[in-house]
């Protein structure tokens, strides 16, 4: 019996039970006016704690939803700063490298170069593409009420 009730509904069942025994039985026990209205009232409150409950499921789901979301940004804004790191370094050591090639008048430099800076392009193709998935997210966010 103890597993199939809810905490609540245990409790409620031995003070009905400790009361009946403390008067001596069902057939001693005094049927008042208030006994009857909270008899009766009963499914009423029953049906409001069950409304309760299902706003606080879906108040829950809410907030995971909305957490999920804020996590999910947080991590596109880390991915966004590395990709920028990544092109600023890209970008620099093509710089170097072209520089190299000047000075010392090779080639070899000057194709290494070029591959660093399609490589950075590359980056800031997807680095555009995450700032369009970031934007729509935060907007979804703040449209999520």
């Amino acid at each position: 019996m103890v597993e199939n009730l809810k905490e609540h509904s245990l409790i409620a069942h031995r003070v009905i039970n400790d009361h009946v025994h403390s008067v001596g039985g069902l057939l001693n026990i005094a049927y008042t006016k208030e006994l009857l209205l909270s008899a009766a009232s009963a499914r009423q409150k029953y049906h409001i704690y069950l409304d309760d409950q299902r706003r606080l499921k879906q108040d829950e789901k809410k907030t995971q939803k909305r957490k999920g979301m804020m996590e999910e940004i947080t991590q596109m804004k880390a991915k966004k700063k590395r990709m920028e790191e990544d092109i600023r370094v890209l970008m620099k050591s093509a710089d170097n490298n072209a520089e190299k090639a000047e000075s010392q008048g090779q080639l070899s430099f000057i194709s290494k170069s070029n591959g660093l800076r399609r490589a950075a392009k590359e980056k800031e193709r997807h680095l555009e593409t995450l700032e369009r998935q970031l934007t729509d997210k935060l907007k979804e966010l703040r449209d999520t009420p």
